[in-house]
């Protein structure tokens, strides 16, 4: 596919990408990651989420108006065959077959699913993990982690 970045480029994003566990499963982004998790680079001056770079290197631009979705659900993913086009529309609809539904669905910023506030509670309450490492790793502050294991609903 032809693309406007050179094989430098493309060769220091893939040093970032760890393909370790075969070209089937997830490539996971090393590098920096956004707030909520995803991986997050820069290539001649311009910054992408790694997800959308992979799309564009092996695939070509992204039409207006569509996302790249990961089938696998992993935002550190960068493998091109787990990634997928789709509306907005079209990646809720994803998320809501796959059980990933937001606890408020009407709060457009809403980051995490029942089904893994359920496993932070599990986890927290179990003594497996602190309510820091939980944050860092859902990609929330650790006031929404203390929030969701006390209970407590935010205001809206």
């Amino acid at each position: 596919m032809q693309s406007n970045y050179t094989p430098k480029d493309i060769e220091n994003f893939l040093n970032k990408v760890d393909k370790s566990n075969g070209i089937d499963s997830c490539w996971i982004w090393t590098g920096c990651l956004t707030h909520n998790g995803y991986g997050n680079t820069r290539i001649q001056g311009k910054a992408y989420r790694t997800h959308r770079l992979s799309w564009i290197i092996n695939y070509g631009e992204i039409p207006d108006g569509y996302l790249v979705c990961h089938h696998c659900d992993n935002r550190k993913c960068c493998n091109p065959k787990h990634l997928f086009l789709g509306t907005a529309q079209d990646n809720a609809d994803d998320m809501r077959k796959k059980g990933r539904m937001c606890i408020n669905e009407k709060r457009w910023n809403c980051k995490l699913s029942l089904l893994q506030v359920e496993e932070i509670r599990n986890r927290y309450l179990s003594g497996e993990s602190s309510q820091l490492k939980l944050a860092k790793e859902f990609g929330v502050g650790r006031d929404q982690i203390s929030r969701i294991v006390n209970y407590k609903r935010r205001k809206s």
